[in-house]
């Protein structure tokens, strides 16, 4: 599953008891937010992970807006050591890196309407989505899509 990681919400051998549901209610609260555009403009490696696709600036400002928020409502849940963000949205191509060094590309855009909570099955390059929401806030085109 292509995704982007925004949020983390902890790494567990199994999953804890209850979390989900508290995960349901900080992501009722992402919703709120508008749908937002994306602009993926280059390639290249995280520092010393994936090769990956991201963007810059604009491109990315509603990626980073969705990440903040979803740090911000979680604070709130009083949960500990959980919530980070991710230091660069980017979607993941292949592990371990392509030995490429970041270089610009021709601009992927699209317009997210709805985010998805994702376990992500560390170490097994597996993903299952555990439920799904729309963007409630007013759908304004920023970037011209």
């Amino acid at each position: 599953m292509l995704h982007f990681t925004l949020l983390r919400l902890g790494s567990y051998p199994e999953r804890p008891v209850g979390l989900i549901p508290i995960f349901e209610e900080v992501a009722e609260q992402i919703a709120t937010l508008s749908p937002s555009d994306v602009i993926l403009d280059w390639l290249g490696p995280l520092t010393s992970g994936p090769s990956v696709l991201s963007g810059s600036g604009r491109g990315i400002a509603g990626l980073r807006k969705i990440s903040r928020k979803g740090q911000e409502e979680v604070k709130k849940t009083g949960l500990k050591n959980i919530g980070g963000a991710t230091s660069q949205p980017h979607l993941t191509l292949v592990y371990p890196h392509l030995g490429l060094g970041k270089r610009p590309i021709d601009p992927i855009r699209w317009r997210v309407y709805d985010f998805i909570l994702v376990d992500s099955l560390n170490g097994l390059g597996k993903h299952v989505e555990l439920n799904r929401w729309r963007f409630r806030g007013p759908d304004q085109l920023s970037l011209g899509l």
